[in-house]
């Protein structure tokens, strides 16, 4: 992804206020920048689990399946099924908390989030819609495609 394409997807997380998944700080452009204590650029369906399950390169990769989060935190979940990963930060912190922390990064939420079920494509599908709707409101673009069909390409369940 080139730096312009990351910063694009930066946007609606930080506009979003998104929080750390353990520490439930908030991730900042300037804690992102700081090589003290950094952020990672998280899959959040793991390479190493989407790989176990044969999912396609394109949709492993793509910007529905990332988030920023602590970079110790991510490499501790990196191997990592999303239901226990999940489960885990849901049992530390209730599951009221854990819902408020999973929409700070446009994450669903509740007992039949694809999340708790491993579920990817519907994992897509969910962030897919929430992603758009999230781009139409802030922009008031009604199709936020940039006309090449790149996005409904390389995010194409």
């Amino acid at each position: 992804m080139t730096r312009a394409g990351q910063f694009r997807y930066q946007v609606p997380f930080l506009q979003n206020g998104a929080l750390d998944f353990h520490k439930r700080g908030p991730i900042t452009s300037q804690l992102m920048a700081d090589k003290e204590n950094p952020v990672d650029d998280h899959h959040i369906f793991p390479r190493a689990f989407l790989n176990k399950h044969d999912a396609p390169a394109a949709l492993r990769d793509c910007i529905l399946n990332r988030t920023y989060i602590d970079r110790a935190i991510n490499h501790r979940l990196s191997k990592r099924a999303p239901s226990d990963y999940f489960s885990e930060i849901r049992q530390k912190h209730g599951p009221q908390e854990t819902d408020d922390l999973f929409r700070t990064h446009l994450l669903p939420t509740g007992n039949e989030s694809p999340l708790l079920k491993d579920d990817f494509e519907r994992f897509l599908e969910w962030r897919k819609k929430l992603l758009m709707e999230l781009v139409r409101r802030k922009t008031a673009i009604s199709d936020p495609h940039d006309g090449t069909g790149a996005c409904a390409a390389s995010c194409r369940p």
